[in-house]
């Protein structure tokens, strides 16, 4: 399934650079309001102003952000889309250990002796779980943007609702506000979108059944596996596109994106530098106690340092393993020149482990 492309809440196309505009055609008085503002810790809004990036073709709406002493800008995204994208990128490997889960169970009518691993169904229903949630939170973002909180819902009888679920506002608020309904178009899409809300319900207040069995979940749990996410996503994007034609597109770069599971067992040393690039690893080292050395650079807690006994001697120290590696530079020019480009190609290797 291709990714959605993310777009901002608020957007403005524009045909001119604006970084081209003479500072000395802008006025004073904006030039110091400007001014005061980034030196204050005052948000825009408490203003009454407006913030955007500029950016190639358009002007982005954004929000400001105070941050360990700086005043940062963040390009404010569609959370419609944020969900959806979430939902669409968690079934590829949702579908993948849903497959597994079925491949590893137990047949009771053919007993196998074949025990199934807890971890199977878990891996699973996180994604499913993840799936369901983000996909329903779509529908519900979209409806709070289109459909009034106190609007007067009436059913397929006229008749008035008078609590009104948020299924209800799925199937009787678009098409009053809007005046066209999706059931005409796609009654089966419709149907499956209320199941899944129905599902979402179930998850987010489960509660145990204790008069049945001992299980408590089971009922949920077969849901959560049969169901359809693939026609849920899709029965979505119809549906927000058919009440806002084209919020969700396609991406098409060709490259899909999905959410994996990394597993690192921090008991193993999975991290240890390898030899290349004229560095040589010589040993793991638990302290720098007694060792002359001085820091050279530091990035998301990995940290390079220098031996001040001998030119030719590094250190990595790594905070997953919370231990240094002591590195020889090769006598020869190595193939990436500076031990600081080594010491960041060496935290990518390390991350993707």
């Amino acid at each position: 399934m291709p990714h959605a492309i993310i777009k901002p809440t608020k957007a403005i196309k524009i045909d001119f650079d604006p970084s081209n505009i003479p500072i000395d055609i802008i006025p004073k008085e904006s030039l110091e309001l400007v001014k005061r503002y980034l030196e204050s810790d005052e948000l825009a809004e408490e203003s009454q102003y407006d913030i955007y990036g500029i950016y190639p073709e358009q002007l982005i709406f954004g929000f400001d952000l105070n941050h360990e002493g700086e005043k940062l800008f963040i390009p404010e995204l569609n959370p419609i889309l944020i969900f959806f994208s979430s939902a669409a990128m968690s079934f590829p490997m949702l579908n993948l250990f849903r497959k597994k889960l079925f491949e590893n169970a137990a047949n009771l009518r053919k007993p196998s002796g074949k025990k199934q691993h807890p971890a199977h169904f878990s891996d699973f229903a996180q994604m499913a779980m993840t799936c369901i949630i983000n996909a329903q939170a779509s529908i519900e973002c979209f409806a709070n943007s289109v459909v009034p909180i106190h609007i007067k819902l009436y059913n397929s009888k006229n008749h008035p609702i008078k609590r009104p679920s948020f299924a209800d506002k799925v199937e009787f608020g678009f098409p009053q506000v809007k005046e066209i309904d999706f059931a005409d178009e796609n009654p089966e899409g419709l149907e499956i979108i209320k199941q899944l809300i129905l599902l979402r319900n179930a998850i987010v207040h489960f509660k145990p059944e204790d008069k049945v069995t001992n299980t408590h979940f089971k009922k949920v749990y077969r849901r959560l596996i049969n169901f359809d996410y693939f026609k849920a996503l899709n029965s979505i994007e119809s549906f927000i596109n058919f009440y806002e034609p084209n919020l969700i597109e396609e991406c098409k770069c060709g490259v899909n994106y999905f959410y994996d599971v990394i597993s690192h067992d921090k008991t193993k040393d999975m991290t240890k530098p390898s030899d290349k690039y004229g560095f040589k690893f010589r040993e793991t080292i638990e302290s720098l106690d007694g060792i002359d050395h001085e820091e050279m650079e530091q990035k998301d807690g990995y940290i390079l340092l220098h031996s001040k006994f001998k030119d030719y001697f590094y250190y990595i120290y790594n905070p997953v393993t919370k231990k240094y590696y002591w590195l020889e530079y090769d006598s020869q020019e190595p193939e990436l020149e500076k031990p600081k480009t080594y010491f960041n190609e060496y935290i990518k290797d390390a991350n993707v482990q």
